[in-house]
């Protein structure tokens, strides 16, 4: 059965994005905003249905960029916005990346997208370039020209479409899809930029809808800020968290039992209640995806917590790198299911990190004052890595920590 926008109601636009990172040394191309502002975002309607929004594109800042040879290309940055991900070689243009909730049972279908637009000529955009790594100086890597498939003999635009949908998955039990939308395009073989200044963009979903799983609260917060449409879906509240669904899950071994002990009281008297697998040493990473997928609830687990350093409670191994993101997909797809989070290093060193944790959290700061835990967040970045990210990281370990 296909279910088609019967109504629309309107909604306040709002700004999204955040400030720009290129514009010190390029020029604002106005589509009737001000210079430098942001995209503007409307939900017009939003139902069991589908959804309808519509976007205005204040304009975009575009920057001389060298190249190889001489050469100087024209690079676009939509603020607050990145770029899409292609193929090095092929046109580096923004891209609005949005959440849609797509009901059980259904798939989300691109309807209708009307636009106006404007063209430029002349406009020789920046290929995209291969992504630096850690420890690689990006001003030394090899520059990669325009793709010679990207337009020269037929009048191909990149991308294909304004907007498209990909990325279905399911995120702690409620069904996802990514609607891309692509403001700008580029024929390559013309060297002409289209451009729209305002977007609406229908999208249906087709099928037999069923029953989304109850979400619990704290997960529902979270999901709203990320899901466009997630307020106008019936996702039920579960009413509460029942003694056998655990909050956090905690996979450990019995060499590290003990020193984790306290730190599980801790959350279970704040109310979170953990399961806690205990894992033979060494474990392999299929045990630990095993541990989290048998313990894990739909809509209640939040957190998996391994304890124990790599050669006991091993990551998972990508082929060339190793990571735990592997043990957070619970459905198989790319969208995390619940954090995951590791104690480890030696084990010696175990029960000083659930030392500092402890103090974090009972630490209930000077009268008067917030909290330490209800003030402060810590983030890494990989600027100047490993220097400034290694060194903070070896602060954190070191300090103290002597909370009066």
């Amino acid at each position: 059965m296909r279910f088609a926008v019967l109504a629309l109601a309107s909604l306040a636009a709002v700004s999204v994005g955040d400030s720009s990172v290129l514009h010190g040394a390029g020029h604002w191309v106005g589509l009737g905003g001000p210079e430098g502002s942001f995209l503007e975002l409307g939900l017009e309607h939003a139902s069991m249905a589908g959804v309808t929004l519509e976007i205005t594109v204040p304009g975009f800042w575009m920057v001389d960029t060298p190249g190889e040879a001489g050469a100087v290309y024209d690079r676009i940055e939509l603020p607050g916005y990145s770029w899409n991900e292609v193929d090095p070689g092929l046109p580096e243009l923004p891209i609005v990346p949005l959440l849609l909730a797509v009901p059980p049972g259904c798939r989300a279908v691109i309807e209708e997208i009307d636009l106006e637009e404007t063209s430029m000529p002349g406009v020789e955009v920046y290929p995209m370039q291969p992504p630096a790594t850690d420890l690689q100086d990006a001003s030394a890597a090899a520059f990669v020209p325009p793709s010679p498939g990207s337009g020269t003999d037929e009048p191909l635009t990149t991308p294909t479409a304004w907007a498209w949908t990909d990325n279905e998955g399911v995120w702690a039990g409620v069904p996802v899809v990514r609607l891309a939308v692509s403001p700008l395009r580029y024929a390559a073989a013309t060297g002409d930029l289209h451009a729209a200044r305002r977007m609406r963009i229908r999208v249906g979903f087709e099928g037999e809808p069923t029953g989304f799983p109850a979400v619990s609260p704290r997960l529902a917060e979270m999901q709203a800020t990320q899901i466009l449409n997630y307020s106008s879906l019936p996702i039920p509240d579960p009413g509460g968290t029942d003694d056998g669904d655990p909050v956090y899950i905690l996979i450990t071994n019995d060499e590290n039992l003990d020193e984790i002990t306290p730190l599980a009281r801790v959350q279970h008297l704040l109310g979170n209640h953990m399961v806690v697998e205990v894992l033979p040493n060494p474990a392999t990473s299929t045990q630990i995806r095993s541990a989290v997928t048998g313990n894990y609830q739909s809509g209640t687990t939040l957190f998996a917590l391994i304890a124990g350093p790599h050669a006991e409670l091993p990551s998972y191994n990508y082929g060339s790198f190793y990571g735990d993101y592997y043990f957070a997909t619970v459905d198989g797809d790319d969208y995390p299911d619940l954090a995951v989070g590791r104690i480890s290093d030696t084990d010696d060193e175990i029960p000083n990190q659930v030392d500092k944790i402890l103090s974090y959290i009972s630490h209930t700061g000077s009268p008067g004052q917030p909290s330490i835990p209800a003030s402060a967040a810590l983030c890494a970045h990989e600027q100047d890595y490993p220097g400034g990210y290694t060194a903070n990281k070896n602060l954190i370990k070191s300090y103290p920590y002597g909370l009066t």
